[in-house]
Parts: structure tokens; sequence; C-alpha cells
């Protein structure tokens, strides 16, 4: 087998293991201690692999967001109940798992069809699928296992700041002025989980306005460092999150 055609059965065969994987935990969670740590070196060896067997900076902000959306899907799937949205939960992050690793492989192996704005796209999107989940899972640790808020918060914080990294380094604009917006966005994002955590409500509906958080806070972030922000830049960003957390606030489950 070439190369080429292993790295594209790696692209479908990881995705679908990790499917299986879980499928198996949900089963038997007493192998979760062992198969989660597999999956996640699983994943770094086939970003390796599709890399060409080298590392490099830009590999490892390609590996920042799969890597910690596993993490997160298996923190959160861990406390949640209901198995069928468990399972599919897990099928919709396998499958968005596939379109990433497919993304990864044409950047390496077909650079002229590479698009860099497909990628920042991308990212947005499953990082708020991180955010979600790594809040969620925090959440749920505070719930059921007493884990202090501060832990969580910490934890949350440090997870954003590595994603706003991701994107505010890679999705173009100044470089001048990333600091302090990595900063803003550290220190709120702690900050909120924190008090969020107070709230009478889900451990989901508290981790959604973590996310809708994450999304204003970055999104105005690299519209600042693009030199694009403006009124009508600020009114989209405040009319998509005043309507999202209204929407929140009037379906969510409160005490």
């Amino acid at each position: 087998m070439n190369h080429h055609a292993l790295n594209r059965l790696l692209t479908i065969a990881l995705p679908a293991a990790t499917l299986g994987a879980f499928l198996v935990m949900f089963k038997n969670p007493y192998l979760l201690p062992f198969l989660a740590p597999l999956l996640l070196a699983a994943l770094v060896g086939v970003l390796w692999q599709l890399a060409g067997r080298r590392w490099s900076a830009r590999l490892g902000h390609f590996a920042a967001t799969p890597l910690l959306l596993l993490a997160s899907l298996t923190l959160y799937v861990s406390f949640l109940l209901l198995g069928r949205l468990r399972v599919m939960l897990v099928a919709v992050v396998c499958w968005l798992l596939y379109v990433y690793l497919e993304h990864v492989h044409t950047y390496y192996a077909q650079p002229e069809r590479y698009h860099s704005y497909v990628w920042i796209n991308l990212t947005t999107y499953l990082n708020l699928l991180v955010i979600l989940l790594m809040s969620g899972g925090w959440y749920w640790l505070h719930l059921f296992l007493d884990v202090s808020l501060p832990a969580g918060a910490i934890a949350v914080a440090a997870t954003a700041s590595l994603l706003g990294y991701q994107q505010l380094a890679f999705g173009g604009g100044q470089r001048q002025g990333r600091v302090p917006l990595l900063l803003a966005l550290t220190v709120s994002l702690g900050e909120l989980f924190y008090v969020v955590g107070w709230f009478p409500t889900t451990p989901f509906t508290n981790a959604t306005f973590i996310m809708l958080a994450y999304y204003v806070i970055v999104g105005l972030s690299r519209n600042q460092l693009l030199g694009t922000l403006g009124p009508r830049v600020i009114r989209r960003y405040a009319v998509i999150t005043a309507a999202s957390l209204a929407l929140v606030a009037a379906t969510a489950r409160w005490a």
C-alpha cells in the first residue's frame, strides 16, 4: 500500500475505530481509563503520519482541536445517561473528526487544493463544540463528584486560551495586540465559568452560556486583528448572541 492510500485509509479508519471504542466503553465503563488514552495516542500518530512523519509548529496547531475535542467528548459523555443521545453525539463528533482529518490530509498531500479559510471556518465551529463539551463536563464533575468550580474554571480558561491562540495566530491579521486579547479571553472565560456555575440550571445550559461568550470574544478579537471591527460587525454579533441567549434562557430547565 502506497503512502497516499494509507493516509486516506487512516482518515476513515480512525473515526470508525473511535466510534467503535466509545460503543465498547458505553457497555464496559471500566475500560474508559484504558481506551481513552489509546484513542488520543492513535490520533497523534495519525496526524504525524498525515504530516509525512515530521513534526512542525503547524502540525501542533492542527492537533490541538481534534485532541481537545476527543478529550472533552470523553469527559462529557461519561456523565450523560441517555443512551441514544450519547451514541448520536459520539457519531456526530466522529464524522466531524473524519472531515477534519480529510482537511489535514489535503493540506499535506494536495496543497494546491488547500484553502486556509476552510480551516479557519472548520476550527471555529469545532472549537465552539470543544468549549461546550469541556464546560459541560466540568459542570458534571462539580455536580456529581463535588469537584470545585475554581478547578473547572482553570481547566476551561486554559482550553479557551489554547484554542483562542490557535485561531488568532493562524487566522490572519496583525500580531500586535494578540497577547492582551488572549489574556482577556482567558480571564473572562475563567471568571464566567465560576459565576455561571452558581446558576440554578443544568450543566448543558451553563456550558451553552460559556460557549456563547467564547464565540463573541474570539469573533470580535479576530475582527479587531483583521481591522474589520466596525459597527456592522458588532451589531451582527450582538443580534446573534442576544437571540441565542434568549432561546437558551427560554428553553432551559431552571430550578
